[in-house]
């Protein structure tokens, strides 16, 4: 899963969910971050609109991004797909 995403919930039904680089009103359920996880290759896009000052005037702007993905390079992730462990240094003599 992306860095900085995360997906939880309280015992009063709370959610609480977010990833980077990603507005709160994208529509990311619990259903979406489960199959990104623990899927093969899945990936979910989503749309930012942003507003930005043209030299013709203020326009806004969608942007099709993707939101989650289950590529993790900052560690070596384990076969039950929730536990990290750092990579392995190597060190030459």
């Amino acid at each position: 899963m992306n860095p900085k995403s995360y997906y939880a919930t309280d015992k009063n039904g709370m959610v609480k969910s977010a990833a980077k680089g990603v507005q709160q009103k994208s529509d990311l359920t619990y259903e979406k971050y489960k199959k990104v996880l623990y899927g093969d290759n899945e990936t979910v896009e989503v749309k930012n609109r942003m507003i930005r000052n043209m030299p013709s005037g203020m326009s806004t702007i969608d942007i099709r991004k993707t939101g989650l993905n289950n590529i993790f390079t900052k560690s070596h992730l384990l076969d039950d797909r929730i536990t990290v462990t750092p990579h392995k240094r190597h060190i030459f003599k």
